[in-house]
């Protein structure tokens, strides 16, 4: 009988240290403002991929307004794909690419959005002809599939917030807002050369429980079961 109790704190000990995933992220930032852009470093170009993904919580009252974005140069629209709430669905556009993003929601609508923690996440593969494909996920469920033909010139910022206006000069804000609605930016992830699937996102980013805390609560309950044996 102890034999079987201490095989089973092994068995959490493994599969504790089995569920952590690492990353190799390329760039990692903390978003210090309400906007802002950066620089992805390593670009998405012709024949290569990438992975952003933000966490975001929005409190009080659900607004509308685009979260995050993707494109080519810091103030151009050229590629540019937004993340956001329109709604009080998550909403996604596409603008100045060679074709615009043709969008599929898994579950063949916009999921509906709530105030809360949440992490997104926007995988790209862009093949050797400019041809886009791409996955959100949220909260480490694929929630859409797009795809697009790429305009000339690399994916190369990532933007959030109220970071950029209207292509067309007329100064418009397309950032989050509402009444009563509230925004952070939490952190902010990229890597190059992968488009990682949401199960890698989901174990990468999201909170899950320390491999330590697992083998500790395994080895917690076999300690328990043998002070009652001896009891």
């Amino acid at each position: 009988m102890n034999r079987i109790i201490l095989a089973a704190a092994l068995v959490g000990l493994t599969l504790g240290t089995a569920h952590a995933t690492t990353i190799s992220w390329t760039n990692t930032w903390d978003p210090s403002s309400a906007t802002g852009n950066e620089s992805l470093g390593t670009n998405i170009f012709a024949g290569t991929s990438g992975t952003i993904v933000a966490r975001v919580t929005l409190g009080g009252a659900i607004g509308s307004g685009d979260l995050i974005a993707f494109n080519s140069g810091a103030s151009s629209s050229r590629n540019r794909l937004t993340v956001g709430v329109s709604g009080g669905k998550w909403s996604i556009g596409g603008f100045n690419w060679s074709t615009n993003p043709t969008v599929t929601w898994v579950d063949g609508e916009a999921p509906a959005v709530t105030a809360g923690t949440y992490v997104l996440g926007l995988s790209v593969t862009r093949d050797g002809s400019n041809a886009v494909s791409i996955t959100l996920t949220v909260n480490g469920k694929g929630a859409a599939t797009l795809t697009a033909t790429a305009a000339q010139g690399p994916i190369d910022h990532v933007l959030w917030g109220q970071a950029y206006a209207g292509g067309d000069g007329s100064g418009v804000n397309y950032g989050y807002k509402g009444d009563g609605a509230t925004v952070s930016y939490d952190d902010l992830y990229y890597i190059a050369g992968d488009a990682l699937t949401a199960d890698e996102i989901k174990d990468g980013v999201i909170a899950v429980p320390e491999p330590t805390a697992l083998a500790l609560l395994a080895l917690g309950v076999a300690g328990l079961a043998l002070r009652r044996r001896a009891a």
